[in-house]
């Protein structure tokens, strides 16, 4: 079994899942393809070095500019509002702690 493996970090993720992507003919038209696309490139050694919360968003932002419609948006546009859902509990938590 050959040692070729190809590591995937946050500076390399857009070019090189779009690379694979491009190089097999895949479609992506959803969230469920693009997860396909995730397994096959493990099957193919590619190996994510990422946080999993950042791939998870970096793979819905690939979604969406591969396939831009109304449920990918949606998703992006969940992710971006988990986000600062998250922040403002930061925020009352600190307010909270200065009362």
């Amino acid at each position: 079994m050959p040692n070729n493996i190809t590591l995937i970090n946050e500076i390399n993720f857009h070019d090189t899942v779009l690379e694979f992507i491009h190089s097999r003919n895949m479609r992506v038209e959803s969230y469920e393809h693009m997860k396909q696309v995730y397994i096959k490139m493990l099957e193919s050694n590619y190996f994510f070095i990422l946080n999993h919360e950042l791939k998870v968003h970096l793979m819905i932002d690939l979604t969406y500019y591969l396939h831009q419609n109304l449920v990918n948006r949606q998703n992006i546009l969940e992710c971006l509002d988990i986000e600062n859902s998250d922040e403002e509990e930061s925020d009352d938590e600190t307010l909270s702690v200065r009362r």
